[in-house]
């Protein structure tokens, strides 16, 4: 229950799940394979188009599930004393890293719109939509033609290419940067915080606890016991002595 309840179960089989459908794609490459001839007869058309369907899924679904795979070596690097820290800033970071990926996804989606509707007619990189989105991914790592954009559109060319360079490597990037450095800063307090508790638990307490407790038998031993010469004192003394004889 603990283990399908937790994330990295979740993943595991997300994983196993990528892994049966990669080697269903490709048992289906080789059953449609088999029913056809090979080689053709001559002069005969054969379509090997729906085996090669199936390779070419077999291949991707193995391609992504390949990075799935060795990700999941962060589960057991985060039991490593030099990569704990890392990982755990990692994981931290991640809820915000979400929330900033999505408001990032939505001036992608509306700066790539206004590439194609701006440039599209004469500069390839931006005819189609998923296109003009990988295109201006490519300005934000420094990959564009500015004349090219000037040229098909001398005011709105050079004025979406300021905007959208000013919003991702100002406004964008410094906002990663302070979300992981926040996140940095918040697992090393709570790192410090383990510490702390670690040296009382561990060095701190137990002399203490030692101490209490030869303090705790000292108060609760009985009393000095009575002196066995003080005892003599309430003893009987001893009984009269043998008459005296009887005189001549």
């Amino acid at each position: 229950g603990a283990y399908f309840g937790s994330g990295w179960g979740v993943y595991d089989w997300v994983n196993f799940a990528l892994f049966l459908v990669s080697y269903a794609a490709r048992f289906s490459a080789l059953t449609v394979a088999a029913g056809l001839p090979f080689p053709p007869d001559a002069g005969a058309f054969v379509s090997y188009d729906a085996p090669a369907y199936f390779v070419v899924q077999w291949k991707n679904i193995m391609a992504l599930n390949a990075a799935v795979t060795w990700a999941k070596m962060l589960k057991y690097l985060r039991h490593v004393p030099f990569m704990e820290h890392l990982i755990r800033v990692f994981f931290a970071a991640l809820p915000d890293l979400v929330q900033f990926g999505v408001a990032g996804l939505v001036l992608l989606v509306g700066f790539g719109l206004a590439h194609l509707l701006a440039y599209g007619n004469d500069i390839q990189a931006f005819q189609t939509m998923s296109s003009s989105m990988l295109g201006i991914y490519r300005e934000m790592l420094g990959d564009f033609d500015v004349d090219a954009m000037a040229a098909t559109n001398r005011v709105l060319g050079p004025a979406l290419f300021v905007l959208w360079t000013l919003l991702t490597t100002v406004l964008l990037l410094n906002m990663f940067v302070a979300i992981v450095v926040d996140c940095f800063a918040r697992v090393e307090r709570e790192t410090e915080r383990v510490r702390f508790l670690a040296f009382v638990d561990t060095r701190l307490l137990p002399p203490l606890q030692a101490v209490l407790s030869k303090l705790t038998r000292i108060n609760i031993e009985p009393e000095d016991e009575e002196d066995p010469l003080d005892a003599d004192d309430d003893l009987p003394g001893p009984g009269p002595g043998p008459p005296d004889p009887p005189g001549p």
